[in-house]
């Protein structure tokens, strides 16, 4: 899930990176020297998706796995507080019960 999210956002940011610097060859005379400069800006596209995503799953794989533990941890001192919850109600309908 991680890669396909990483994969997602570095690819909309290169798309979004090489389209406005390759606008304004687009609307000029199309000619061998703008054509390269295209491929260029292109290709600089790319290699930004590609540093994107590897810095995207580092971040991931460094910052990951401890919250993941801090987010197991809140969630068992909440499964605890729900519990004596659940435990007090049902004192409570015990108690309005008899």
């Amino acid at each position: 899930m991680e890669k396909s999210f990483a994969i997602g956002i570095s690819g909309m940011f290169a798309t979004l990176t090489a389209g406005v610097l390759g606008t304004p060859v687009l609307f000029a005379q199309a000619d061998a020297l703008n054509f390269l400069g295209l491929a260029e800006r292109l290709g600089l596209g790319v290699v930004m998706a590609i540093l994107g995503y590897k810095i995207i799953i580092k971040i991931i794989d460094v910052f990951g796995p401890p919250l993941l533990a801090r987010l197991n941890t809140h969630d068992a001192e909440v499964q605890d507080k729900l519990s004596d919850l659940t435990k007090k109600i049902n004192q409570i309908d015990e108690h309005l019960t008899k």
